[in-house]
């Protein structure tokens, strides 16, 4: 049986797509290049910051520390305004809790600003870790995952993370943590049978997740 259910942030516990929309948006045209709307925010989505404009946008190291600033502007400016929790989730952490589960958060974002939003959206309180960024130095999901484990002594063999990206299902393989699939967030869609994604299995409203997590033995 699990022990700790660690979710990912974005997509997963809270509905921020506009404000990532937007703020890729207002970004690009401060950086005065082209914007690719919702196709590019979809290839964008899960991905750190750093990646995302270098792989994507082909900008150079200096071009990349100058859009990352102005993103972050414009998601914390308007946050408050754009970003909600996403439907049933703070009931399925609830359920969570009560069943004795350690929760956790890993998350892209800044850590602090993490915090700060969860706390603002009546849910950092469910949390015993948040994990994210730190200044510049970015880690990768699975080196966030083993993290968490190490400081809440769990067992990556007792732990299932929650995420709606590939680059969330790739840490978990990684990490060794077993995977669920939150198919109503960004980054993935309903499965097909040659669904790409390695998911133990595949959540489509966030009370599912409860349900599926607390029916699961070992």
């Amino acid at each position: 049986m699990y022990r700790c259910a660690l979710f990912d942030m974005d997509g997963t516990l809270v509905d921020s797509y506009e404000a990532i929309c937007h703020a890729y948006e207002w970004t690009m045209k401060k950086m005065e290049m082209e914007f690719g709307g919702a196709a590019f925010v979809r290839r964008a989505i899960g991905a750190p910051l750093p990646l995302v404009f270098r792989e994507l946008c082909k900008m150079d190291e200096t071009q990349i520390a100058r859009a990352v600033t102005f993103y972050q502007i414009y998601y914390k400016e308007r946050e408050k305004e754009e970003v909600t929790a996403c439907a049933g989730i703070e009931e399925t952490l609830q359920r969570l809790r009560a069943s004795g589960m350690h929760l956790g958060v890993i998350t892209f974002s800044d850590e602090i600003f993490a915090r700060t939003m969860l706390e603002r959206l009546g849910l950092l309180t469910y949390f015993e870790i948040v994990c994210g960024a730190k200044g510049d130095h970015v880690q990768t999901k699975a080196q966030m995952l083993q993290s968490c484990l190490r400081t809440l002594e769990i067992l990556p063999e007792e732990a299932v993370f929650v995420g709606d990206s590939e680059y969330d299902a790739r840490g978990a393989k990684q990490a060794g943590v077993d995977f669920l699939a939150a198919t109503y967030g960004y980054g993935l869609y309903d499965p097909a049978p040659d669904h790409k994604v390695e998911a133990r299995a595949f959540v489509s409203t966030a009370a599912e997740i409860g349900q599926w997590i607390c029916s699961q033995g070992r």
